[in-house]
């Protein structure tokens, strides 16, 4: 088996699970799963060899260099390239649809400073356990 961590700034995860029907209502709640899931992961990719696991930073794969990422994670799967769906992820994954900093425009000042003080423990925590990993690009 081969894994695809696809990783995101867990502020703006937060705040995307508050307006969808399965996620929590409050950012910090969902920070919360989103920091323990990470933690879970981290724990995961720990235990298996290197080359079965490859870690994807969203925010990356929005930036110019996206479809370089892309291409990586289809090299890493034995996938091959695929003109159709370079074409469709050209068009469709873009920093618009990412909503990269959300957190920042969507809550109060007063919100996405606590938001941004409880992203901070759960970033020393999962440096502190696991600092061969690498964290999400702040968004």
């Amino acid at each position: 088996a081969k894994f695809v961590h696809m990783m995101r700034d867990g502020r703006d995860v937060a705040v995307s699970f508050t307006s969808q029907r399965f996620g929590p209502s409050d950012p910090l709640e969902a920070l919360e799963k989103w920091g323990e899931r990470m933690l879970r992961s981290f724990a995961e990719e720990s235990e298996v060899p290197a080359d079965v696991v490859i870690r994807v930073d969203l925010a990356d794969w929005v930036g110019h260099d996206g479809i370089d990422s892309l291409r990586a994670v289809c090299d890493f799967l034995g996938a091959g390239r695929d003109a159709g769906l370079e074409n469709w992820f050209s068009v469709n994954v873009t920093s618009d649809a990412m909503h990269g900093g959300r957190w920042r425009r969507d809550l109060t000042a007063e919100s996405a400073e606590a938001l941004d003080r409880r992203y901070t423990h759960w970033c020393d925590l999962l440096t502190e356990r696991y600092p061969q990993f690498p964290l999400p690009r702040a968004t």
